[in-house]
C-alpha cells in the first residue's frame, strides 16, 4: 500500500481507555505498512487521553 493513502482522524474527550483500544487496533491493521495516518484531536481531556496518545 502506497503512503498516505487515507487519514484517520479521531477526536476525542474523556475515552481514553476506548481511545487505547481503537489506536491497538488501528495499529495492527497497519501491519507494518505505511499506508494510512492516525490523528488524534484531545478536546481537553481530564482523564490522561491526551498523555496516553503523546506515549
Amino acid at each position: 500500500m502506497a503512503e498516505g493513502k487515507f487519514s484517520v482522524i479521531i477526536v476525542s474527550w474523556n475515552v481514553k481507555a476506548e481511545l487505547e483500544l481503537c489506536l491497538a487496533s488501528l495499529m495492527r491493521e497497519r501491519n507494518g505498512e505505511p499506508g494510512f495516518t492516525v490523528t488524534v484531536v484531545d478536546n481537553a481531556s481530564a482523564d490522561g487521553t491526551a498523555a496516553m496518545v503523546r506515549q
